[in-house]
């Protein structure tokens, strides 16, 4: 299961043993399955960094990130989506 909570996509630690990587882009079929583009989130106190993006379908490497986000920044994003949802 890649789709889930608003936290549960993109709040993820480095060190979650369940999954390790969340979806951040799926496919517009609404399949979770169906390509996902899966990335490894990690956080400290001032920094939340997205590594590592892959897509289990396919070995490539993509030459993507890794991308930094301000944490605070990044906190009040997820509140402004989660009162959206």
């Amino acid at each position: 299961e890649f789709f889930g909570t608003i936290d549960s996509m993109f709040t993820l630690e480095s060190g979650d043993a369940e999954r390790g990587k969340t979806c951040v882009l799926g496919c517009d079929c609404g399949e979770p399955s169906c390509w996902p583009l899966l990335v490894r989130i990690s956080r400290n106190a001032s920094v939340v960094v997205w590594s590592e993006l892959s897509q289990f379908h396919r070995d490539w490497v993509y030459d993507l990130g890794p991308y930094q986000f301000d944490a605070d920044a990044y906190d009040q994003e997820l509140r402004r989506i989660r009162g959206a949802v």
